[in-house]
């Protein structure tokens, strides 16, 4: 697989030959497909903590500190100290006060200072904590949350987010705070025959302005898309003959039973990373971690060897680790694990 650390003649002759060994499909020259049949087999992660009383669903790292989502207890969110592998504080209670939460989300963001931002979507909501100084660990409103939308992502000057309606007029909308104008997305791919076309053709948004470019996944499509802030459709990857999965026509619906991919988007500064997860019978098959440039070109891919990954991950380009969670049962008592894995 091509790696960062490639001298630049040699890249783009590598580079050159990965897409060209790629598929096309339906002489659509903006759709392509990456093959990961060469993908890196990541080594056994390292185990940061463990939970049996908190049920951890996502998760931010900056600066050595993780903020993690839990959605078991009355407080919404865990602050952890990731070198001494230790809980710092449990906030963010359930509620509806000035830092209260009901249903925090975490913003991705490709930079965002010296803060992590959440959104809630039942409390109408963009909040930022705070992960130095006096106010460490205290959250603040930003602004207000798009209304009747969701899968919010925000950068300086834009917000990108899809409605949470079943039948929304648009994949995604773009808009520009400075101007106060916003594009609507049409939805990609086409795929007649649904009901719920915002939630079955649903993306996982990832935006930065300064490459100005927004990465799209989906919850159920083995596919993503690249956009310029124009809302131009500049390409589409897929990574499987059957990256559509079948339509049950009496529900209208996909039937994912029969087995579907997801493809969830994490931005840097530099780069976009995919968490791939495929599925059949509730159960994940095979699960890929894929590197990518802003202009959607393959860096590297990665295997991720246990299947049973769990919830939210994000990337800490500092140590070159990737974040996420392991869930096992343990004398039929639940246990989450937070691992790292490196990517170096």
């Amino acid at each position: 697989m091509i790696t960062v650390r490639i001298k630049k003649p040699a890249y783009i002759i590598l580079l050159c030959v990965f897409i060209a060994c790629n598929d096309q499909k339906q002489d659509d020259n903006t759709l392509i497909r990456y093959d990961l049949s060469q993908s890196t087999v990541l080594g056994a992660p390292e185990i940061i903590f463990g939970f049996d009383d908190r049920y951890p669903v996502d998760i931010m790292v900056k600066d050595s500190i993780a903020i993690l989502v839990e959605v078991k207890n009355n407080t919404s969110l865990i602050a952890l100290n990731l070198e001494k592998k230790e809980i710092l504080k449990y906030f963010g209670r359930h509620g509806k006060g000035p830092e209260d939460v009901l249903s925090p989300d975490f913003v991705p963001a490709a930079s965002t200072g010296d803060f992590i931002f959440i959104h809630d979507y039942n409390l109408g909501k963009v909040m930022k904590i705070h992960l130095k100084g006096k106010d460490r660990f205290k959250m603040e409103k930003v602004e207000d949350y798009p209304k009747g939308s969701g899968g919010l992502s925000l950068s300086s000057g834009y917000d990108v987010y899809r409605t949470a309606e079943l039948k929304g007029d648009a994949m995604f909308y773009i808009h520009n705070r400075t101007g106060d104008s916003t594009v609507n997305v049409d939805y990609y791919p086409e795929v007649k025959g649904l009901f719920a076309i915002n939630t079955m053709l649903a993306p996982v948004l990832a935006l930065n302005v300064p490459e100005n470019r927004i990465m799209a996944g989906m919850y159920f499509i083995d596919m993503f898309s690249l956009y310029d802030l124009t809302g131009k459709r500049l390409k589409s990857v897929y990574f499987s003959d059957n990256y559509i999965p079948a339509i049950d026509e009496n529900e209208q619906s996909f039937d994912l039973q029969k087995g579907y991919s997801s493809v969830k988007p994490y931005p840097t500064n530099d780069f976009c990373y995919f968490l791939r997860r495929t599925e059949a019978n509730d159960e994940i098959k095979e699960a890929h971690l894929i590197q990518t440039d802003w202009n959607g070109n393959p860096v590297k891919s990665y295997i991720i060897p246990d299947s049973d990954i769990h919830g939210g991950f994000c990337i800490d380009e500092t140590s070159k680790k990737m974040y996420t969670f392991k869930h096992s049962i343990i004398d039929d008592n639940e246990i989450f694990y937070l691992a790292a894995y490196s990517l170096h």
